[in-house]
């Protein structure tokens, strides 16, 4: 049988992939404007459930380096691989990342230590 065109390849590992793109379903947000939306903190664009998410569901080391390895077409690769490679682009992800979860539940903080 001739090879599905649409056949998307994947450089992590398959239950990581799986498990990321579980997650990425999440959003309703193309992956690009995910990566656009934490650099800028954009807080109608991501809540604090999707920043914990994200946060818990960063790239590897080992994943980094295999996929700013990747020389082919970004158009064959799995939304998780494309996620991925998307917030490899923003500057301090982590530290990023914590700053908007901390913004994100700052009123709640506030509220809480008044009542």
């Amino acid at each position: 049988k001739e090879k599905s065109k649409d056949a998307k390849i994947s450089l992590l590992d398959l239950r990581r992939a799986q498990t990321v793109g579980i997650m990425l379903s999440r959003f309703k947000l193309p992956l690009d404007a995910v990566a656009r939306a934490v650099v800028r903190m954009d807080a109608r664009a991501l809540t604090l459930e999707d920043v914990t998410a994200l946060r818990s569901y960063l790239p590897t080391e080992d994943e980094i380096a295999a996929l700013g390895a990747y020389e082919g077409s970004l158009d064959v690769l799995a939304p998780p691989d494309r996620h991925f490679l998307n917030l490899m682009t923003v500057p301090l992800l982590e530290e990023r990342l914590d700053a908007f979860g901390f913004l994100l539940s700052f009123d709640f903080r506030v509220r809480a230590m008044r009542t």
